[in-house]
């Protein structure tokens, strides 16, 4: 990638479905010619995702028990199985150029967690990989989780890092398919809330960093799909 810029559009509080209809116009501005990679970041209201090999029975509520908590059901195209979102997590969609960047997809993803690994190490918190999965943990169980989509070598989707979440939500879903899988969140790890804004700094200067790219912050309200 060179010295480029990598664009950090920090959107707030924003709906499962605009920020996947932005996600997937920013792809579309790409393959159309606009060279400016992104960082997209939100958080959003309670929603469980299924990807492409999403069975599901791993989701433990019906729809209508869902609806009736509020919770959003998407099926989209990313890979992975099932996973959840909501208040409290730091979720990250790189819309990046892999080709331009000199990425693989399974390179991309272990960039993904190195990144947040690295920036979990800075807040004290000592999180790992594990061969064969896709995602970080801690000695206390899943702390994020990953999965992207590629269209014509432009990534989007991401990650979802619980940082102040209310990990009980997680009793909705088998976590991305593994039974038994415990959620924690960074402010279990250290017994109190954290602050997001700091996590996101780490993250963001982790992506700048690896993408030898000059991070530049972005007003979110420049992108009419998202509204915070």
């Amino acid at each position: 990638m060179g010295q480029g810029e990598l664009h950090i559009v920090d959107a707030g509080r924003v709906a499962y479905g605009e920020a996947l209809e932005l996600q997937r116009k920013l792809v579309a501005g790409k393959r159309g010619g606009d060279a400016t990679d992104y960082l997209l970041f939100v958080e959003h209201p309670p929603v469980i995702t299924l990807g492409r090999s999403a069975k599901e029975e791993h989701v433990r509520a019906t729809r209508g028990e869902l609806k009736g908590r509020g919770v959003e059901v998407f099926e989209i195209e990313r890979g992975g199985d099932v996973t959840y979102h909501g208040p409290g997590q730091v979720v990250g969609y790189p819309i990046i150029d892999l080709k331009r960047a000199g990425l693989g997809i399974s390179e991309h993803l272990r960039m993904i967690e190195a990144i947040l690994v690295e920036a979990l190490g800075t807040f004290g918190i000592e999180a790992f990989t594990r061969k064969g999965l896709t995602g970080v943990w801690t000695e206390r169980g899943k702390i994020a989780a990953i999965g992207v989509a590629v269209r014509r070598w432009i990534s989007f989707h991401g990650f979802a890092l619980n940082v102040n979440t209310d990990v009980s939500a997680f009793d909705l879903i088998v976590p991305c398919g593994l039974a038994g899988e415990r959620v924690t969140s960074m402010a279990e790890a250290l017994g109190g809330a954290v602050d997001a804004e700091a996590v996101k700094g780490a993250i963001a200067g982790g992506f700048a960093r690896r993408l030898s790219a000059r991070a530049v912050c972005e007003d979110a309200a420049k992108h009419s799909a998202v509204r915070s």
